[in-house]
């Protein structure tokens, strides 16, 4: 080796010097055999002296080997996890954490999900736990689904632990803790809606590299900074100089105190620097004060809630995660908590509103930029409001959300709560019920051709009208004006409707229109002729008909479950309800339970369940349901019912996406798969 050429070298010279100085000298006074004795006997102490250089020489060559191979870790303390090679460390360490992952991503996500996110050898929780090993071992630090983010830490991890320059082990209890959190994650359709969720302060997760990995190096050790804290506890890893090689740039140094000097905040770690007397102190815990160094908010530069939040703007600042109420000058939780900053209700937690009028400077600022408010409770009735546009939503400071101008005087005010059925009304949103009705009256819930003691009717005088998902009672229409389109009949006060007005019924026993309604209550429709009425249940004569002996509201059918015909309800008038059963008369998919309509467009059409591989035509609408597609057959009107497919199924390309619930198809893992359409539509997480 190179190291060792002095050595050889020095050695070699002095055996020639040693040579040369005893070849029969006379300065030496030794000649002849004598001569050579007494050499022999000089050469002793010479050759003692080497063996000397060759045990240095052998010592020096264990030493600069130590230095050029640091050992790595072999041992810890006890419940310590330090010994290379770090990929089976992360496998051992971290089991629990990679197991709790996965069990929750296989827990959540459907099999066809999984196929979707990961192609389909991977189907299990040990499928899943054996990929993150591998992808970890071959370092790669992106993926899908539950390895996006997760993958990048678990490798970082085996890179630390594989690392001779670094000094970490993986701390046990946090490995626990963070397998704990994991586990206790509800599926994301499982979870609770509420008006909003506190997000989880940073500091706080138990899976995050600070706490899984702990550092050993002493103070004035080496370190690099970064995520991970190669120190020990209670030191950090400051960075000190710059190297454009690579190498470690920090040294461990013990976290700032309070009292230290500064003139920076960084100076202070955890802590805040207080400039005024130029030492770090302490942020406040929630609940304790706090203040800003400009209450007023008047700086031009602030134009953002994210510059509200930040810390330059305090004199004393809170800890991490909270944020200062300036109303208060208390800490409180940064988001989702009494006091924080919004800029919505749903920002707020249940009971209170985002309201500016909190705090007149925030409301200046506001007016100035875009709105910011605080979580407070709303106001009271006859309290000054404004009202607000979030998202296409109607938002106000009111507890009532009710924030209107009766006087029309430009003064807005906060309204008692929504009115019940029968008061007084100026617009939908003054009613419980949510409709005021033509008669400036709150309308009563009721609902249409419903069975059982429970339904709720109109009174006399006016009838059931059903928009959206709700159904209120209005006045009945008068002789000769225009008839509600969805509720020909029933709106009127005289109960027919004919060509688009409300009509007088027959006095002469005809009914030219075909339909029992024309006819005096009681009676049916049949050959153009007013008849004895068959009522509900009973046989009738013409199936498939709506001239028959069947009263107003039903018609004639020969599917009502019986060899005979007999009368059966007509469900007319309907909406997107989805709540009439197989059987039940319907015009439109959205009126059955089943999503099917059966002969949309006939007087026949019933709800039914789709069939599949039933016969359809792929020209006509609804030809197979909602909830299944008609895929095309060997002629242009022929075809059969398929249900959609859901995400993560095999689709054929040539069909462009139709038989997809997503109506898109796309190349992934080899195959053709139904896709969410869009990647940020949620599925399984």
């Amino acid at each position: 080796m190179k190291r060792h050429v002095w050595w050889t070298t020095g050695l070699g010279l002095m055996l020639v010097m040693a040579a040369c100085g005893g070849s029969g000298s006379d300065e030496s006074g030794l000649d002849g055999d004598a001569g050579t004795g007494n050499f022999s006997d000089q050469l002793d102490p010479l050759r003692d002296h080497l063996n000397d250089l060759g045990k240095a020489s052998d010592e020096f060559d264990s030493r600069v080997t130590a230095l050029e191979t640091p050992p790595t870790p072999s041992s810890c303390s006890a419940g310590e996890l330090c010994i290379p090679d770090g990929v089976n460390l992360v496998e051992s360490g971290l089991e629990p954490m990679i197991h709790a992952l996965c069990a929750y991503e296989t827990g959540c996500c459907s099999p066809n999900e999984l196929n979707y996110l990961y192609g389909p050898a991977l189907k299990s929780s040990a499928d899943c736990e054996a990929t993150f090993v591998d992808l970890i071992n071959s370092g790669q630090v992106d993926g899908a689904g539950v390895f996006v983010g997760n993958l990048y830490n678990l490798s970082l991890a085996a890179h630390a632990l594989n690392d001779p320059q670094v000094s970490v082990t993986i701390d046990a209890a946090a490995v626990s803790a963070c397998a704990a959190e994991l586990s206790a994650q509800a599926c994301p359709q499982e979870a609770a809606t509420q008006a909003c969720t506190p997000k989880r302060i940073d500091a706080e997760s138990a899976c995050s590299l600070a706490n899984l990995l702990k550092g050993r190096e002493p103070e004035g050790s080496l370190c690099q900074p970064g995520e991970i804290n190669e120190c020990g506890a209670g030191l950090v890893c400051r960075d000190v100089t710059s190297s454009s090689s690579g190498g470690q740039t920090g040294l461990c140094a013990a976290k700032a105190s309070a009292g230290d000097r500064c003139v920076r905040t960084d100076d202070c770690d955890d802590l805040y620097c207080d400039f005024a007397s130029g030492t770090c102190k302490t942020r406040a815990k929630e609940g304790e004060a706090c203040s800003y160094i400009d209450p007023s908010f008047k700086d031009g530069s602030l134009y953002g809630v994210w510059q509200l939040e930040s810390d330059e703007l305090t004199l004393v600042d809170c800890e991490f995660g909270l944020t200062c109420n300036p109303s208060t000058n208390t800490c409180v939780k940064g988001d989702c908590a009494s006091g924080s900053f919004c800029q919505s209700n749903a920002q707020c937690p249940s009971g209170t509103v985002c309201s500016a009028l909190a705090n007149d400077a925030l409301h200046q600022w506001t007016q100035r930029h875009q709105f910011v408010g605080l979580c407070v409770s709303g106001l009271t009735s006859g309290a000054t409001c404004e009202a607000r546009t979030f998202n296409n939503s109607l938002e106000s400071d009111c507890a009532s959300q009710r924030c209107e101008d009766p006087d029309d005087d430009g003064r807005a005010t906060c309204q008692a709560a929504a009115l019940t059925d029968g008061q007084t009304c100026k617009r939908d949103t003054d009613c419980v019920s949510g409709l005021c009705g033509t008669n400036q009256l709150c309308a009563a819930t009721c609902d249409f051709y419903c069975d059982g003691d429970a339904c709720k009717s109109c009174a006399a005088g006016s009838y059931c009208h059903t928009v959206g998902n709700g159904s209120w009672c209005l006045p009945a229409i008068a002789l000769g004006e225009s008839c509600d389109a969805w509720y020909p009949h029933a709106s009127c006060a005289s109960g027919f409707c004919d060509a688009g007005l409300c009509d007088d019924k027959s006095t002469n026993g005809s009914c030219p229109s075909g339909l029992p309604e024309e006819c005096p209550n009681g009676q049916g429709c049949l050959n153009n002729t007013c008849v004895a009425g068959a009522a509900l249940g009973a046989a009738c004569s013409a199936p498939g008909s709506f001239g028959s002996e069947c009263v107003a509201g039903t018609y004639c059918s020969a599917t009502a479950g019986s060899a005979a015909n007999a009368c059966v309800k007509l469900s007319v008038d309907r909406s997107s309800l989805r709540d009439l059963a197989n059987g039940s008369f319907c015009r439109a998919d959205e009126w059955c339970k089943s999503d099917w309509c059966k002969g949309q467009g006939t007087v026949d059409a019933a709800c039914a369940d789709p069939s599949p591989g039933a016969a359809c035509n792929p020209q006509l609408a609804s030809s197979c349901g909602a909830k299944a597609v008609c895929l095309p057959g060997t002629t242009p009107d022929s075809g059969t019912c398929q249900p959609y497919r859901e995400l993560g199924e095999p689709c054929a390309p040539e069909l462009f996406g139709a038989e997809c619930a997503s109506r898109s198809c796309v190349s992934r893992h080899d195959a053709f798969l139904c896709s969410p359409g869009s990647e940020s539509d949620a599925y399984c997480h």
